[in-house]
């Protein structure tokens, strides 16, 4: 690649929101975590990942509000109004006099920093044609990253040995990326690596999601898997692989029987959403509609459970906190995707299996797992965007090719009219 090229790509907005995110990861591990709660992470120690996240929101509001995105494009709209539901009701809750809070903030932080930069990664990829090779950066980073964080939180939690690594529920948000790699055969390795991390992270919920992809891509993954690549996972195997696996694989049977014992099967969700739901359908109306605020459904489980846990469940923690408006709200984001994928389909076909991939992903998690906050959304961000941009591209083709078609048309015709 040219040094010419290099320096155009680097001045993409978009690839400089990467940058961040790589420094943002750089100083997230290097930083201290208390994994023995969760109050650590809004304390001082954690200080700098705060300012860079802070800065990565920042930054993508400025192109933001320069390109007037703002309520222009679909599907990203519905993005902002729940975005902007989250910010109005934490706002109306401040007001009628519920105390600040830093551990608010972070929330609205974490919903913020992968939604605002959508509109960057849209409107800045089209400027790129090729952006193959930094899906393939990003995810090998992305996957060493996760590696580094499970590798800590076993040397540094006695109770990940029992309950496996918590950093590894954010290993299947890069699924949908890898199966934008244009190489099958890379693809299906970095995806067999990411399985293989799942099941290190001996949690139930990554396993469960990355299964998803192989119900889209498994008959792909066989077919690109080469002769010598069976020939190195038998070694693999041979030299010690299963019995490495077989470990955290013990430790999740582990959990399930200490589960089953006491009578709290999936970690107690059944628990969680009983409390959170009751609380919902039994609150007044004003609760019913708008929800208790940002932050209730941990505050409720703390009263009644005794942990300050969220539901477990993106669609019961919508619900709580932001009543029927939010949920509404929240899917109609969905909607809008899934509306979209005919407009992915009829532009870029080749794209439209992952896509509807990553809304299956995205829409089943959201029964079983936090759904809609946290820095590992923003590899949703880069995969919508991405495909946005390129449905986008295909658009300017077609049509530039429909007026040269045009302009040729009549250019012959009076010529052939002589």
């Amino acid at each position: 690649m040219a040094k010419k090229d290099i320096r155009r790509i680097y001045k993409n907005p978009a690839i400089r929101f990467l940058i961040l995110l790589l420094i943002y990861y750089i100083a997230y591990l290097l930083t201290p975590v208390d994994y023995n709660g969760s109050s650590e992470n809004y304390s001082a120690s954690r200080l700098g990942p705060q300012l860079l996240s802070m800065l990565m929101i920042a930054y993508s509001t400025f192109y933001l509000i320069k390109n007037n995105f703002l309520l222009k494009k679909k599907p990203l709209n519905s993005f902002i109004y729940f975005l902007a539901y989250v910010i109005i009701s934490y706002i109306v809750y401040l007001i009628n006099g519920v105390p600040f809070s830093l551990y608010f903030l972070s929330n609205i932080l974490k919903i913020s920093i992968w939604i605002l930069p959508l509109f960057l990664f849209a409107f800045y990829l089209k400027k790129i044609e090729d952006f193959s090779k930094i899906l393939i950066i990003f995810t090998i980073i992305y996957l060493v990253y996760i590696s580094i964080s499970m590798y800590l939180q076993y040397g540094n939690s006695e109770e990940a040995e029992i309950t496996g690594a918590g950093i590894g529920g954010a290993i299947f948000y890069i699924s949908p990326i890898i199966f934008l790699i244009p190489n099958k055969r890379l693809s299906s390795w970095l995806y067999l690596i990411a399985f293989g991390l799942s099941i290190v992270s001996a949690k139930r919920t990554p396993i469960l999601m990355m299964t998803i992809p192989f119900f889209f891509f498994g008959l792909q993954i066989i077919r690109s898997l080469q002769p010598k690549d069976i020939i190195i996972i038998i070694l693999l195997v041979s030299l010690g692989a299963f019995s490495f696996f077989s470990h955290f694989t013990n430790m999740l049977i582990e959990r399930n029987q200490i589960d089953a014992a006491s009578g709290a099967y999936g970690s107690g969700r059944e628990i969680f959403y009983r409390i959170v739901f009751e609380g919902w359908i039994n609150s007044n109306i004003i609760h019913f509609i708008f929800g208790f605020g940002i932050g209730a459904v941990n505050q409720l489980l703390l009263t009644k459970f005794g942990i300050a846990i969220s539901a477990h469940s993106g669609f019961l923690d919508i619900l709580y906190s932001y009543g029927l408006i939010g949920i509404i709200i929240y899917l109609s984001v969905f909607y809008s995707l899934w509306i979209y994928r005919l407009e992915v389909k009829k532009f870029t076909p080749k794209y439209h299996k992952v896509y509807v991939m990553f809304i299956c992903i995205w829409f089943f998690q959201n029964f079983i797992i936090h759904g809609f906050s946290g820095t590992q959304f923003i590899c949703y961000t880069i995969f919508i965007g991405y495909i946005i941009s390129r449905v986008d591209r295909s658009k300017i083709q077609f049509k530039n090719k429909f007026i040269k078609l045009n302009t040729d048309e009549n250019r012959i015709l009076p010529t052939s009219s002589l």
